[in-house]
């Protein structure tokens, strides 16, 4: 799936991943009942896993045969550190915020304007120059 994917968004994958786990994230944050909050967690964990692959994929075509080993070690240090710490950084903002539910729509809002500048750098860079 990710193949297809990747041909048919190319560069664009990688915004789009963020503005469906965005999408996801609301789900899970409006979540009436179980159904629904079961399809935010698929849509996310999907969509997560998703973007972790074009992440080493677009490691792998942006740098040298020589730097890719460090730039894997480097991007699964990052994976690793935000995951073990993922649980204690909930803790604290729910502890801060008094509601663990709207952390959700944080980080939903957070993984929307990334998406949104990734998304519009990519298209900057697609315009023409333009002689003024």
């Amino acid at each position: 799936l990710f193949a297809s994917l990747m041909a048919h968004f190319r560069q664009f994958l990688q915004p789009l991943v963020l503005l469906a786990l965005a999408l996801g994230l609301v789900l899970i944050w409006l979540a009436p009942n179980l159904v629904f909050l079961a399809i935010g967690a698929l849509t996310t964990g999907f969509v997560y896993s998703i973007g972790v692959t074009s992440v080493f994929h677009r490691l792998s075509e942006i740098l040298r045969t020589n730097q890719l080993a460090l730039g894997t070690t480097l991007v699964l240090l990052g994976c690793n550190l935000g995951g073990g710490m993922a649980a204690s950084v909930v803790s604290f903002l729910s502890a801060m915020s008094g509601s663990n539910s709207n952390l959700f729509l944080t980080l939903a809002i957070l993984c929307f304007i990334a998406g949104l500048v990734l998304l519009l750098s990519l298209l900057v860079k697609r315009q023409p120059d333009r002689a003024i």
